[in-house]
């Protein structure tokens, strides 16, 4: 993943904290030339791209060489960035479509075919309430870190846009009207389809339940 260390935007006679910065203002920083700044945005929006790469690919080197190849492409595009969106949304929208493009690429290399899922993807917070229905039964709590093992392994199960949404929604906590525009999507269309997807994931979870159970 792209090095960004620095604390401040050093370019030029500008030297606020870079958190006094907004999007628009950095990126138009950028685009006058001052293209250093674009750590900026990685050092905002890394974390996010990559736990967005993590939970779709389930593999740690893998998710850190997509979110560079994000970040690459959203550079090499900024100068399309029109401002009619917030900049996190069309990033996340370029992230969508180098995913795509990666999970095709590791498909034709059958990379799916073995357990590739490591320990930092299983971590799924947020998704254990979600489909419980519950996070303060101390018996569930107890049981939670296996749980979301198995729902990594159930997400990773699903077909990759019902994996997608459940992830912009119920990890990364996205608006449903910011999905709408990550996805280019009408909302009643966003909200039919994560149902789906959520009702899909639950019964995959709820079988691994059950056949361990056995």
């Amino acid at each position: 993943m792209m090095k960004v260390d620095d604390a401040e935007i050093k370019s030029g006679k500008d030297h606020r904290p870079e958190k006094d910065f907004d999007d628009a203002e950095v990126i138009e920083r950028i685009l006058s030339g001052e293209i250093n700044d674009f750590a900026i945005l990685v050092r905002k929006y890394q974390k996010g791209i990559y736990n967005y790469a993590l939970r779709m690919l389930g593999h740690e080197e893998e998710a850190r060489d997509l979110a560079q190849d994000i970040f690459v492409a959203a550079f090499k595009g900024l100068k399309g960035f029109r401002g009619e969106s917030k900049f996190s949304t069309w990033l996340f929208r370029i992230a969508i479509n180098q995913t795509k493009n990666r999970i095709k690429y590791l498909r034709r290399r059958h990379f799916f075919d073995d357990e590739q899922i490591t320990s930092e993807a299983r971590e799924t917070p947020d998704m254990f309430a979600t489909l419980s229905g519950s996070e303060d039964n101390p018996e569930e709590v107890f049981l939670k870190k296996d749980f979301n093992s198995l729902i990594m392994r159930g997400l990773m199960e699903l077909p990759p846009e019902a994996r997608q949404i459940i992830i912009l929604r119920d990890i990364e906590d996205f608006t449903y009207e910011e999905l709408s525009q990550i996805m280019e999507l009408n909302l009643g269309t966003v909200k039919s389809r994560l149902h789906r997807a959520r009702h899909a994931l639950r019964k995959l979870v709820e079988t691994k339940v059950s056949q361990g159970k056995k």
